[in-house]
């Protein structure tokens, strides 16, 4: 999809698909991720519409929620601007878990002043009950 919006980007987008929930003050929605940069994203959903300048946060399953700004919302779909920058290697680790080719990363001038941690999946009642704890106190 081309947008006016493309040519105001400091960075190129890498493409991928990986689902997401969104936040704002008044709703909460899955989504999907279709592009990222260090600085921003792309998200699409059915019948999603946000004011320009709106604050969010978006979190990508398996990870912690993100603080964004959306530039610019049309048709089901919304670029959002990084509060805080991410880590390069996070970007390039989320675009290989959503399997899509990508596009040289762009690097960016400065060291981001945060990265995005990955979030460990709850441990299932019969893999709690195999660990050698669970064992030992039975």
């Amino acid at each position: 999809m081309t947008t006016p919006h493309r040519s105001r980007r400091r960075q190129s987008r890498q493409p991928l698909r990986h689902p997401a929930q969104f936040r704002t003050s008044t709703l909460k929605e899955p989504v999907m991720l279709v592009d990222l940069s260090s600085a921003g994203c792309r998200i699409e959903a059915m019948g999603i519409h946000l004011a320009e300048g709106q604050r969010v946060v978006v979190r990508p399953q398996g990870f912690e929620g993100l603080c964004a700004t959306v530039i610019w919302s049309e048709y089901g779909a919304a670029g959002l601007a990084f509060e805080t920058p991410l880590y390069q290697p996070l970007v390039d680790h989320l675009c290989r878990l959503s399997n899509m080719p990508r596009r040289e990363a762009v690097t960016v001038a400065g060291t981001p002043s945060s990265t995005l941690r990955r979030r460990s999946p709850p441990a299932s009642a019969s893999a709690r009950a195999a660990s050698p704890d669970a064992a030992a106190a039975a």
